[in-house]
């Protein structure tokens, strides 16, 4: 069953952050100071980052330019040093810290690291890496004002349709729940990267484009979802499944990447993206989703990851702009020069049906 002008009824509020709603993954193709003057230019409303690297350069440009929420990415590779030394968690906070008066912190732990392509790898270390980095935030008296997440990869969840049915893998509940029950004390977000592009790669002729671009909707069991709420929908079911406790209100969902290609694909188009990148925004103006775009600018020198849906051209031309600062395409919700608040206003809890 479809809806033409569906309400998407779902419970995946995120308040925690502040109701932020739309930023962006931000790598800059030069010095930061570049691309944050770049990306305030074009995007004036946008006033929420995502980096993959705790630079203070990056943190101090953006501060240029008015952000007022940055997730700051600590790499995978440095997990098992920040869960065997505090020391080290400490000299990420410390970095951090001159910030915390000018914008609201997240530290993200690490970067969809129990995704299968890492096998195994850094499950050993995530638990104590997060316990550890939460000792050192509340050491340097900024427990209001940095929180921690992990960026999970959708896939973790073993089943996501019908959305109420949903459900992590066994071999990862564990770490999850205890990531989340620390996350939850502190006040903080569960954070998923959700890609409609790669579930319509990975289901064709199942998944319709127009569903996939959130131009289509679909009823489940009474809720009208497109397919991100839908996947959000699932995470939170899956969440509840662990703990009861993990509701909306305790703990919120952000969404660290969403994002369409440009290249690469028949349907990796200007058009298709712009089409999703619109669609994907609106909802996060609309304070139903906070969520990062992937991402501010395409990135000529990345590369697939051998065994995934991922594409060698693909993955180069996720940006919304060029490396030079030219728009692929316009984004007239993200041009509206009104800032992300911490105090956006948001649909109330109490509305919204738990799966």
């Amino acid at each position: 069953e479809q809806s033409g002008t569906p309400k998407y009824n779902i419970p995946v509020l995120t308040a925690g952050w502040g109701g932020f709603g739309v930023g962006l993954n931000f790598v800059s193709p030069r010095a930061p100071a570049f691309g944050a003057e770049i990306v305030a230019a074009t995007y004036p409303r946008v006033k929420c980052f995502k980096t993959f690297i705790y630079d203070a350069a990056y943190l101090s440009a953006l501060k240029e330019v008015g952000a007022t929420h940055v997730m700051v990415g600590v790499p995978n590779e440095e997990l098992a040093d920040i869960a065997s030394d505090l020391s080290h968690a400490d000299r990420i906070v410390n970095k951090l810290a001159p910030f915390a008066a000018s914008m609201r912190l997240s530290i993200a732990v690490s970067t969809q690291p129990l995704a299968m392509w890492h096998d195994g790898k850094y499950a050993p270390h995530l638990v104590n890496a997060v316990r550890n980095m939460r000792v050192a935030i509340e050491s340097a008296g900024l427990t209001e004002i940095i929180k921690v997440t992990v960026p999970h990869v959708f896939e973790l969840l073993g089943t996501s349709y019908p959305p109420a049915d949903g459900a992590f893998k066994p071999e990862h509940a564990d770490i999850v729940r205890n990531i989340s029950q620390m996350i939850r004390d502190d006040g903080g977000f569960f954070t998923v990267n959700i890609y409609p592009w790669f579930t319509y790669k990975a289901n064709p002729g199942v998944i319709s484009l127009d569903y996939a671009l959130l131009k289509e909707s679909h009823t489940v069991d009474g809720v009208t979802y497109n397919l991100m709420t839908a996947q959000l929908a699932a995470v939170r079911a899956a969440l509840l499944k662990l703990d009861a406790t993990f509701t909306e209100a305790n703990l919120p969902i952000v969404v660290g990447e969403t994002g369409w290609p440009t290249a690469g694909h028949a349907d990796a188009t200007v058009s298709n993206a712009a089409t999703y990148i619109n669609n994907a925004a609106q909802m996060g103006i609309d304070g139903l989703i906070d969520m990062f775009l992937f991402e501010a600018f395409d990135e000529p020198s990345k590369t697939a990851i051998p065994g995934t849906l991922q594409d060698n051209t693909e993955e180069k031309n996720f940006g919304l702009l060029e490396q030079s600062g030219t728009p692929k395409y316009d984004v007239p919700s993200l041009t509206s020069p009104r800032s992300c608040s911490s105090s956006a206003p948001l649909p109330s809890p109490s509305a919204i049906p738990l799966p």
